[in-house]
């Protein structure tokens, strides 16, 4: 009888003890290994000296502990036999909890904590994993529930990579564990507890302070925020190779693994682990947590002139067409008189905003307050603010606002930003969604079919994206 491989498991890196041979099949294997998006552009690559591909099992057999599965994917399909050795430290002080500042969890969120502290692979406890949990679900009461599971030994660090959304989770952690006092890490703002909420950008800049390096070490758990863009940036990762000891590792976001780069998705994976648990924004307005939605793709630009040049298709086709922005007020108008208002009218090139108001007619100029805001609108959190109370009738925002706003009372929004981004359509149809009992209880959403080369296939892709979420789409251009 063959010899068995010995998976050794511990917290950051696993490690697989037998032949070498097996193991060098396994580090070349096509379900182990990814093509770099930018091999093409490798010094290595064209003198021949790398293959181009990312190889996730080393030649000595270590792998990332989060692709645990993956691994053994792979050892089944080869009929491999295996035995697993856990070399982790287990925790004995597990949980669960129900309620939280005074505040009952919704059955959706317990059935997402006790997935996390139950989670099992193989027999080994597997407490990490992902959470892909939609727009408006919570994910704060789900982080502090996490927390809560635990007792008051454990020391745990919670990233954040959006000041909005780090001085709303401060805030709501605050609510959530009132018992608690919650440490914060923000520029030179930093109070020091057993719970710390950080931004990424600061933290990682601190890194190379020992005091610093020394607590990281000793965290046992790690909670990202928007995982899918702030694990990929460079003081995230610089932050996360101190907590290499950490034994719970979760993921947070509506939008984990969208990434056209796979190897930025597996990324993500090597880290956290796989999805465990999903909450869809159909969902939420089936339970009656988020407002329904109606969604309609309308007829954008109709002259293709630009064929091969994807920024002057952009610019002609969506910037400065003046056909296509005429009919954003039409829609702005129209939604008005039936009175859906605030309306939210995103952009993605803040020059986009001056050729909007050129063709803004006079009625809408001189009855309504119009804003708008973008990454270098020095007041923007006053703006932000003033639409959120229902203060400002229409605001113009570049894709800024995409992320950890919370705008409960926009009853129109108009995706005038074209794109291909399936993340950017799932978070644009998050800010709509956010419900205010008694006031909002529908949302309606507009979007553009383009032509051109690049701007009809991304409109392809953004009403797939509508229609992949399980609601209906009017799609008006057909007509």
């Amino acid at each position: 009888m063959p010899a068995k491989l010995r998976l050794l498991i511990d917290n950051n890196k696993s490690r697989i003890v037998g032949k070498r041979k097996t193991i060098h099949k396994l580090h070349t294997h096509p379900k182990l290994r990814l093509k770099h998006p930018k091999y093409f552009f490798s010094v290595a690559w064209r003198r021949r000296q790398w293959d181009g591909y990312v190889k996730y099992v080393t030649e000595t057999g270590s792998f990332s502990t989060g692709l645990l599965n993956q691994v053994i994917d792979v050892l089944k399909e080869q009929n491999i036999k295996y035995v697993l050795e856990d070399q982790r430290t287990h925790f004995k002080d597990i949980r669960m909890v129900k309620r939280l500042g005074g505040k009952d969890a919704r059955p959706y969120q317990l059935e997402a904590l006790r997935m996390l502290i139950n989670n099992e692979y193989e027999g080994l406890k597997y407490i990490r994993g992902i959470l892909n949990e939609a727009t408006n679900s919570g994910k704060n009461l789900i982080a502090a529930g996490l927390i809560k599971c635990f007792s008051n030994k454990r020391r745990w660090l919670f990233l954040i990579d959006n000041s909005e959304i780090y001085d709303q989770a401060i805030e709501e952690l605050q609510e959530l564990l009132p018992d608690e006092s919650i440490g914060y890490y923000r520029g030179k703002k930093i109070k020091w507890e057993r719970i710390m909420v950080c931004m990424v950008q600061s933290l990682g800049n601190g890194t190379k302070i020992r005091t610093v390096q020394k607590w990281l070490q000793g965290v046992d758990g790690v909670i990202v925020d928007e995982c899918d863009t702030t694990m990929p940036k460079k003081p995230c990762k610089k932050i996360l190779t101190y907590c290499h000891e950490a034994p719970i590792r979760v993921g947070l976001s509506g939008t984990p693994l969208c990434s056209k780069d796979k190897t930025r998705n597996q990324e993500i994976l090597a880290f956290f682990g796989p999805i465990i648990h999903t909450t869809t924004n159909k969902q939420l307005v089936e339970w009656g947590y988020s407002s329904k939605p109606h969604i309609t793709i309308i007829e954008g630009n109709t002259e293709h002139r630009y064929p091969g040049d994807y920024n002057m298709e952009y610019q002609k086709g969506i910037i400065k067409n003046k056909k296509r922005n005429k009919k954003i007020w039409r829609r702005v108008a129209k939604r008005i008189k039936q009175e859906r208002s605030p309306v939210l009218i995103l952009i993605k090139n803040h020059a986009h905003i001056k050729y909007l108001m050129e063709t803004c007619p006079a009625e809408i100029q001189d009855n309504y307050t119009i804003k708008s805001v973008h990454h270098e609108t020095p007041n923007r959190k006053a703006i932000f603010a003033a639409f959120k109370k229902g203060k400002i009738p229409i605001l113009i925002s570049s894709m800024i606002i995409r992320r950890g706003k919370n705008l409960p009372l926009i009853r129109y929004l108009c995706n005038a930003a074209g794109g291909d981004s399936e993340a950017n359509v799932l978070q644009i149809l998050g800010r709509s969604l956010r419900k205010e009992a008694g006031v909002k209880e529908e949302v309606w959403l507009d979007d553009f079919w383009d032509i051109g080369k690049y701007l009809r296939r991304h409109s392809f892709h953004r009403v797939q994206y509508y229609k992949k979420q399980g609601f209906p789409v009017k799609e008006l251009y057909k007509k």
